[in-house]
């Protein structure tokens, strides 16, 4: 009877041993962070989505159970657009940020507004706004979200070529696109503007270049002949190019901000038997980023919560 008893004392006072050592080891605040970029997304089906990063220094935190959010949307003093919550998905990539350890979670986030008309916002200087049972709020900057719908309605004009050109400045830099057009109509038809869908570019059109091609790699400086301002606005005006049968135009692109961005897409202005249609280009990826400049990684703002240890 007594070794009984000696072994259930021992057997609790593992148990009780282990629970100490275990909440000794979850920290009592978490702390999150994420960089700023451009999102943007183009409007062609109802499965549109952005993924945003979000860099979290506790795995499995409560911050990143998606059944513990109530609600979510990318606001600033202006705008606000709702979205719900996919899923969130565990890279098992782990980051050292001002030599502390973070984890890599990836939110995929729907909007949850339907569109039957034109659509578009701009939403600069933007924060993901999470709201979580625990009663805790989570206000990140991500940069910026820009959202439209275009209704493509005719199809005089299509596309059939798409590259950009990726230049190296701090980061990787999307610094110009080569659009390929095809006339499908025997009408004399004008290409009047191109638009980039995201409110952080501008489209280059004093500088814009027929027919050229590239390869990868190719500075920009090069292809056009002399020192690109990548940051000096351009006037904007109507290029007015006349499309036969089929053209290739490169667009340099001009950044109102120094921001990441690699995925946008394009709005094509053309006149027909003097009526404008459009032609909406959706948006694309023209190349991964996961490895940020010092530069980045210092202006990262880290914010820090209460850690509830829930599961």
């Amino acid at each position: 009877m007594k070794n009984k008893v000696i072994a259930v004392v021992s057997i609790l006072s593992i148990v009780l041993l282990l629970i100490i050592i275990l909440i000794k080891q979850v920290p009592k605040t978490v702390q999150v962070t994420t960089f700023e970029r451009a999102y943007n997304i183009v409007k062609f089906s109802e499965e549109e989505f952005i993924e945003i990063p979000i860099y979290v220094n506790y795995l499995d935190a409560y911050l990143v159970k998606k059944d513990n959010i109530t609600s979510i949307n990318i606001n600033n003093e202006e705008e606000s657009l709702a979205f719900k919550v996919d899923k969130i998905s565990n890279t098992e990539e782990a980051v050292y940020l001002k030599n502390k350890k973070f984890y890599k979670y990836i939110f995929t986030l729907m909007p949850t507004i339907d569109l039957e008309e034109d659509f578009s916002i701009e939403i600069n200087n933007a924060k993901l706004e999470i709201n979580y049972l625990q009663g805790i709020t989570v206000n990140l900057q991500i940069g910026s979200l820009s959202y439209y719908f275009y209704q493509n309605d005719d199809s005089s004009v299509t596309l059939n070529h798409l590259k950009g050109l990726i230049n190296t400045y701090d980061d990787k830099v999307l610094v110009g696109v080569n659009i390929g057009l095809k006339n499908n109509t025997n009408k004399n038809i004008i290409i009047n503007n191109i638009t980039p869908l995201d409110l952080n570019l501008e489209a280059a059109v004093d500088e814009i270049l027929i027919n050229r091609t590239f390869d990868q790699g190719k500075k920009i400086d090069e292809l056009l002949g002399y020192n690109y301002q990548l940051y000096n606005l351009s006037n904007t005006s109507n290029i007015n190019i006349e499309l036969d049968e089929e053209i290739n135009i490169f667009v340099p692109l001009k950044y109102k901000n120094n921001i990441l961005l690699n995925k946008t897409g394009f709005l094509v202005e053309y006149e027909v038997d003097g009526i404008i249609k459009y032609l909406c280009i959706d948006d694309f990826l023209f190349f991964e980023t996961s490895l940020y400049s010092l530069k980045k990684i210092n202006s990262l703002k880290y914010h820090t919560y209460e850690n509830y240890w829930i599961n």
